[in-house]
Formats: structure tokens, sequence, C-alpha cells
């Protein structure tokens, strides 16, 4: 099946069964902090506005587990709380990951998110494209319509290297050691390893999530 369509099959399955899963899940033994998340200490901000939820990703081009949540979270995405706020973070835990940081807020910046985000995830695991230089990189937006020119100015800006070195001091501060890891409110942290499975992390988003957003309506 192409990479394209095997995307839109699966969220398409996903928007349907998420519901079904999530209240499933709720019937059975409610997460344990230490096994299934962890809290973070100190509890990080977030950019959230008053009154609503963070919930951030942290994630890696590279990372064959995260294009596999990827699906998930497009799922999630389209029933999620209008109180919850989305963010990405393009985690820079080895040296080499940084092109695909610039990558991501380059995109980020030209409003780009949409056209590129997705693309590059099946190029690298599906197409096994070698897309991990900055000059490959380039290439590959300017082969999706970006702009040449605009694209390798966002890539190479000051912004740009504002906003990886704030994911650093993130990263570090929530104590994150691989990805996907997912954080919720800037409080809980919860990965794979943890979870169990992509199902499981979609659920633990949506029990802590929750949790969060009655803390929110009581003002606490």
């Amino acid at each position: 099946m192409c990479p394209k369509y095997f995307f839109s099959a699966l969220i398409f399955s996903l928007a349907f069964n998420i519901s079904t899963l999530t209240h499933a899940q709720e019937q059975a033994s409610k997460p344990v902090e230490g096994i299934h998340y962890e809290r973070i200490e100190p509890p990080q901000a977030t950019s959230a506005p008053a009154g609503k939820v963070e919930v951030t990703e942290f994630f890696w081009y590279g990372c064959p587990h995260c294009y596999r949540l990827e699906p998930y979270v497009k799922g999630w995405l389209k029933h999620k709380d209008e109180n919850i706020v989305f963010v990405r973070i393009p985690a820079v835990l080895n040296p080499k990951w940084e092109a695909h940081a610039r990558f991501y807020y380059a995109a980020e910046a030209l409003g780009a998110i949409e056209q590129l985000h997705e693309p590059l995830l099946i190029a690298i695991h599906e197409k096994k494209q070698r897309l991990y230089k900055e000059a490959d990189l380039i290439d590959f937006a300017e082969s999706l319509g970006v702009d040449r020119e605009k694209f390798t100015g966002a890539y190479r800006s000051f912004s740009t290297d504002v906003k990886i070195q704030k994911a650093r001091k993130l990263i570090q501060a929530s104590n994150i050691t691989g990805v996907p890891a997912i954080t919720i409110n800037g409080k809980f942290l919860t990965s794979g390893s943890h979870a169990g499975s992509y199902e499981g992390m979609m659920y633990l988003i949506h029990h802590l999530s929750k949790e969060e957003l009655e803390l929110a309506d009581k003002g606490e």
C-alpha cells in the first residue's frame, strides 16, 4: 500500500476507534505514577493560556517509533478537548539530530508544517531516503514547493538557534532521555516504555489531560 494511503487509512480507523479505546481503558485501573508515567519535578512552565492544558510531543524525524506514533497523534487531535493545546518539540538528544530540529522550526516559521512534517517522516521511514543533512533537507523542502531562499534563511536563523537552546533546556529539565516522549501540562512525562504501547500512550494523554482540565476548571 502507498505510504500516503496507509497513513490515511490508519488515521480514518483511529478516528472511529479512539473514543471506544479510551472508554474501555477508563474502566480498568487508573494509571500509576512511577510505572505508567513520571512526575516532573519541578513542573515546567507551559505556553498554554490560563484554563487550558498543554500536551507536548518530543520527537525526532529519524525515530521509527515517532513515525509509528504519528497516526495515533493525528487521530487523537481530531477528538481532543478544545481546551487542550498541542505542541511539538523536536528533540536534540544527539548533535546529529539538530539538522532535523532546524528543519521543523524552519517549517514552523514559514507556516509549512502541514506541507513538510508528515512528508519527511514518510520519506525517511517508508521511502528510505537519507535526509539527515542540511543540504538534503533544504533540497527536500524545495521539492515540495517551499521557497528555497526563505527556508534556508529560517533554517539558519537566530530565532531557530534560540528555539533549539530552549528545547534542550526543557528536555533536560523534564528528564527526557528518549523519544517519543509526551509531557502533560509540564507536570507529567510518559513514553512508550512507560505506557507499553502506542494506544497506552494515547490513553495516558487522555487521562492525565482530563485530570488537569478538571483542576483548571476549579481554578487550581
